[in-house]
């Protein structure tokens, strides 16, 4: 069976819509911690498992890790940015400016360098490196949506793998027993294992699946190392693109699938697969051959984020993708 792996939005969501979800046919309920509370995902993951026991619907659920990314925080509500604007990012916490949502690696990062933010949304140039932050400089006009990434293409960010609050959500949900932890910007098998030994360390008596995520250009160079030593792979192709250019994505996802199959690992894709359904009631018919490529590729699962996240119309995204499926299949 191909799962269908559904983004929640915890802050919205409601047992009307997630049964509804699971009528629809989602399998795999993802909740992505970095848009996420503790204590919100606690009592989604509880209602969940309510809801299917009732209605005798089988689902999975999956924590999404934040991982070594750097978002910008303080942004309350959707905020313009124009073209050649200039915008500073500091980075300890402001009351009244932007800030990184947690510590960087200053140290490596030099003016002139580019920065994408919000898979790509934005990008443009670092012209100023200030002792308490960054001013960026903007390329295109756009709207920025609160909590978006940041990155700089080729530059690790984070000194380590797993952050302080990293280990928080995988000490409190690992209380719940979830199927997979999904581990984001793994770059090698150090990383996998670096979540296996805290893991150990908490002596839960739940052995979760191990996903990692393909969203670095490191990932791609310890790519057989990483699938030999992971559950499931996850072909994670927002910051992946970013990384390497984003038209390169089709050949890699094509090397990515061959490589899990030669190994025998199941793989997700993910990333705008029906992206247009965030406003419209019906995919594009680009979106369908997407996600029929990715079952032709042999994934075990699709993806849908902001369509079901944050977009109007989640029911007929998950129908959608079920009708894909079963005709391609």
């Amino acid at each position: 069976m191909i799962e269908i792996i559904t983004t929640i939005n915890t802050n919205t969501i409601t047992s009307d819509l997630l049964q509804a979800m699971l009528e629809a046919g989602s399998t795999i309920f993802r909740i992505n911690m970095s848009h996420t509370e503790i204590s919100s995902a606690s009592k989604v993951v509880n209602l969940i498992r309510k809801i299917a026991e009732s209605s005798k619907f089988k689902t999975k659920i999956m924590i999404d890790i934040p991982g070594p990314e750097v978002r910008i925080a303080n942004l309350k509500t959707n905020h313009n940015l124009t073209a050649g604007s200039s915008t500073n990012i500091y980075f300890e916490a402001k009351k009244v400016d932007y800030y990184f949502s947690s510590t960087i690696n200053k140290e490596i990062i030099k003016t002139g360098d580019r920065f994408y933010l919000q898979d790509g949304d934005f990008t443009g140039s670092i012209t100023d490196i200030n002792q308490d932050y960054l001013t960026l400089t903007i390329d295109n006009s756009n709207i920025l949506r609160p909590n978006c990434h940041f990155s700089i293409p080729g530059k690790s960010l984070h000194k380590d793998f797993l952050s302080a609050q990293d280990r928080d959500i995988i000490r409190e949900t690992a209380q719940l027993k979830p199927d997979f932890f999904a581990l984001s910007f793994v770059s090698s098998q150090q990383d996998i294992q670096e979540f296996q030994d805290y893991y150990t360390s908490l002596e839960i008596n739940h052995k979760p699946l191990i996903l990692s995520k393909f969203e670095t250009a490191k990932s791609l160079t310890n790519m057989e190392s990483i699938i030999h030593h992971s559950d499931y792979l996850y072909i994670a192709r927002g910051d992946l693109g970013i990384e390497v250019s984003i038209p390169l994505i089709p050949t890699l996802q094509k090397q990515i699938s061959r490589k899990c199959q030669e190994f025998k690992k199941p793989f997700f894709v993910a990333t705008q697969m029906m992206e247009s359904m965030t406003t419209k009631t019906s995919p594009t018919r680009a979106e369908i051959s997407d996600v029929a490529n990715a079952v032709f590729d042999g994934a075990s699962g699709v993806t849908l984020s902001d369509e079901t996240a944050i977009g109007k119309y989640p029911l007929q995204a998950i129908q959608w993708m079920k009708m894909i499926i079963e005709a391609n299949s």
